[in-house]
């Protein structure tokens, strides 16, 4: 259904639950109302990821 999007978006879990992977399978077809939603949450997961990361270097520069 969608090219470019990255491995680590696609395999994103959260407590071992895929949400793309999760809503794709649920449906044998995908109108251009669940393509626009979903597409909305790989754009989330990606700054999910990105904001994820920025909150691991914060922490690794703390000096407590």
């Amino acid at each position: 259904y969608f090219e470019n999007v990255k491995k680590e978006v696609y395999n994103y879990s959260i407590g071992g639950y895929k949400p793309i992977e999760k809503y794709i399978k649920a449906r044998d077809i995908l109108t251009l109302k669940d393509i626009s939603h979903l597409i909305k949450v790989i754009a989330v997961i990606e700054r999910t990821i990105y904001l994820q990361e920025e909150i691991d270097k914060v922490w690794r520069e703390a000096d407590f």
